[in-house]
């Protein structure tokens, strides 16, 4: 029986020519590695810049930024809102809820009270209703809706105060 030997330079030939064309191969898999990361990367912080710039809207509310004791309306005035959509204000921490009223039309007749629904975040004095199952309203009309919150300083709970506004939802 005849044995076949390869000369040990040939063989050492070999494995460094395989080893060479490996490394162009590796050298791409790493930049198509980088190339995804920074473009997932890239993603992720459009993502988070258009989350933080979405409650930051280019016109002003007059109905709030000339109140001294409303902070924020949600949704906002002509906002356009899905039908499950929180209604909120956030009042200055002096002054409380009294009331909550959705009409789910712009003329403000009909409405549902929904005081006794109303959530508050203490620490930032928010003030929310949520539509859903087992409320007073399951969902928002599509089309116009409309508010009115009445409200009063805590220590001067006699003397009230009204703010309306109206927004869409689909």
């Amino acid at each position: 029986m005849k044995r076949l030997s390869l000369p040990l330079h040939s063989h050492l030939e070999h494995t460094n020519q395989h080893t060479h064309m490996s490394k162009p191969f590796e050298s791409n898999s790493l930049k198509i590695r980088i190339t995804t990361s920074v473009l997932f990367l890239l993603g992720a912080a459009g993502c988070a810049a258009a989350v933080l710039l979405n409650g930051q809207d280019a016109s002003t509310d007059l109905a709030t930024e000339t109140n001294e004791a409303v902070g924020k309306l949600l949704p906002q005035q002509d906002d356009t809102v899905l039908q499950q959509s929180r209604v909120a204000v956030n009042l200055h921490a002096k002054y409380k809820l009294l009331s909550m009223t959705i009409y789910f039309n712009d003329k403000f007749v009909d409405g549902i009270d929904v005081t006794q629904q109303v959530t508050h975040e203490s620490g930032i004095n928010l003030w929310q209703f949520t539509p859903g199952k087992d409320k007073l309203i399951t969902a928002l009309s599509a089309g116009n809706n409309c508010v009115t919150v009445t409200y009063a300083l805590i220590a001067r709970s006699d003397v009230t105060h009204s703010i309306d506004w109206c927004f869409k939802a689909l």
